[in-house]
């Protein structure tokens, strides 16, 4: 199977990729420079370009049987000045490579969300079927996320597009090199001395898991819905 990939040399998308490559996929990735293509395993194509830039995207993604869409720019401590570059690769990049997947011949597309969109849920448990109908107030970056979802994929959805979204929870794993990542290694040392908020909790999920859940979304999901991967829910 053909497999185009935007986000591969990311976090979770490395991740991915040796999920695919091990199922024998033909993977071709998306990268803004060939210097982060040097990051990718041995076999994945790279394609210079980005999901800003349709006549590139267009080009890199066209043959592909499957499609998934990772990339995203998270922002954290994003200010004002940076909320319309959220925006634009958030929300607008992932309508331009919906957009050119139906102008394609409209192959499956797995879009990676997140479970941020539903914001702070103050406990309540959120069920597959669920959908966010409220704006989260947590980050930009969730509400560029949301947005995406209700204004982009919801109605690319509702025109019989097939796109699944997956919504992992907080990420770690081997290979995070994040602020949650180094948080993280820093505790595994002994050298965090102290932390706010240790009451605060995520779902948390292992990439390696969320990849899995990717590769699950594709072979056996249904167009059209939204799969949610939380891992448990544990406090800091």
């Amino acid at each position: 199977m053909k497999v185009f990939v935007t986000g591969g040399t990311g976090f979770l998308g490395r991740h991915l990729i040796e999920v695919l490559l091990a199922e024998g996929c033909e993977v071709t990735a998306l990268v803004r420079t060939f210097d982060r293509a040097r990051e990718l395993p041995a076999g994945v194509r790279p394609v210079s370009g980005d999901v800003t830039r349709r006549d590139k995207l267009r080009a890199a993604m066209r043959g592909a049987e499957l499609v998934f869409h990772l990339a995203a720019w998270v922002g954290r401590g994003a200010r004002p000045k940076d909320y319309q570059r959220l925006a634009r690769i958030n929300v607008d990049g992932t309508r331009t490579l919906l957009e050119l997947a139906g102008e394609l011949g409209g192959p499956p597309v797995v879009v990676t969300s997140t479970l941020e969109v539903f914001g702070d849920t103050h406990g309540r448990l959120v069920v597959e079927g669920d959908l966010p109908r409220t704006a989260p107030a947590e980050s930009e970056y969730a509400r560029s996320k949301y947005r995406a979802l209700v204004e982009v994929i919801e109605p690319l959805q509702a025109r019989g597009l097939p796109v699944m979204v997956v919504c992992p929870g907080q990420l770690y794993g081997p290979g995070d090199l994040s602020a949650m990542g180094q948080l993280l290694h820093s505790y595994a040392l002994r050298r965090l001395p102290v932390l706010l908020g240790p009451e605060t909790a995520f779902c948390w999920t292992h990439a390696a898991d969320a990849a899995r859940g990717h590769w699950l979304a594709a072979q056996k999901g249904r167009p059209g819905q939204t799969y949610l991967l939380p891992g448990p829910a544990l406090s800091y």
